[in-house]
């Protein structure tokens, strides 16, 4: 039997973090949860996800903050950045991605409907 890809969830809802994950199962996915972003580096270390789900608000690694720490560790797993509205700083978070030219970077507005975070999660 196939391991599935692990997908690595940052987000401090959980509400949205346990739909997360079971949008996640669903489509093939092995979740890890986490909940703030002191786990994160530590997280995707141990398990080197193949799919990055992040809040962009997350408390000690926001989206900027990530986008440069993926960027320097040579991240080439998709990114999937949530927000509750589009601001300036998710297109700065898109151009650090796109500069860098490694991985896929998009933008998921909350709420979303189960079938938008499936979406998403479509690697």
């Amino acid at each position: 039997m196939d391991i599935p890809p692990k997908i690595l969830i940052c987000h401090d809802d959980a509400d949205f973090a346990i739909a997360a994950c079971e949008t996640a199962t669903n489509s093939g996915f092995q979740p890890v949860a986490i909940n703030d972003g002191r786990q994160f580096k530590t997280a995707y270390n141990d398990h080197r996800p193949a799919l990055i789900l992040h809040e962009f608000f997350t408390e000690f690694l926001d989206g900027i903050e990530l986008v440069k720490w993926l960027v320097e560790q040579q991240n080439r797993s998709p990114v999937v950045l949530t927000i509750n509205r589009q601001i300036s700083l998710t297109r700065a978070a898109v151009a650090l991605a796109r500069n860098a030219d490694l991985f896929a970077l998009s933008i998921l507005i909350r709420p979303a409907s189960d079938v938008e975070l499936a979406d998403a999660l479509r690697i």
